[in-house]
């Protein structure tokens, strides 16, 4: 704290693992949770007695998840092949980070000294920053004159998101 700025830096180097005899081979492999870097930066300024403006900045590096390492042709049906898997947890997420801001204003209640209203407006992933929630995994094959003769074959992961910018507002009353 200095004067009317607050802030808070936090970071954490970490790793996580899991071992069981009948996953993996009984070898260890990351856990989901494993995410190697996790940063983190909040910062306050008090404007004037009854205005506050803060802001959040995250950064975290993509959590653990199992890819495909590849593909066979399915024998019993049209709809595509069979995605083969490897180690568990082989591959990670796109890294995640937003921004979150406030502005705020508080002030005391004329009769009763000890009554205190606050009045925010707030903006969570200001830079509407599509993290990753999941991932969709889907193979497409192109077939020859039959099922059997595969002319193409292309594997995607399409990420989903499910929060751009989320405005609030919001009152609170002490007392």
């Amino acid at each position: 704290q200095e004067g009317k700025f607050t802030g808070m830096l936090g970071y954490t180097l970490s790793w996580n693992y899991r071992q069981f005899e009948n996953i993996n081979e009984g070898r260890a492999f990351s856990f989901k949770y494993d995410r190697r870097h996790d940063f983190s930066t909040a910062v306050s300024y008090r404007i004037s007695p009854k205005w506050d403006v803060s802001g959040t900045w995250v950064y975290t590096t993509g959590h653990a998840v199992t890819l495909p390492t590849g593909s066979i042709a399915n024998p019993v049906s049209y709809y595509g092949p069979i995605l083969v898997y490897g180690d568990r947890n082989n591959g990670r997420m796109p890294n995640y980070h937003r921004l979150d801001m406030n502005i705020s204003r508080t002030t005391k209640g004329k009769k009763r000294g000890n009554v205190e209203h606050k009045f925010s407006a707030s903006i969570y992933n200001a830079y509407a920053r599509k993290n990753p929630y999941y991932l969709h995994i889907d193979e497409y094959v192109t077939f020859g004159e039959n099922m059997f003769d595969v002319v193409s074959r292309e594997t995607k992961a399409y990420q989903t998101s499910i929060f751009g910018i989320v405005p609030s507002i919001s009152y609170d009353l002490s007392f």
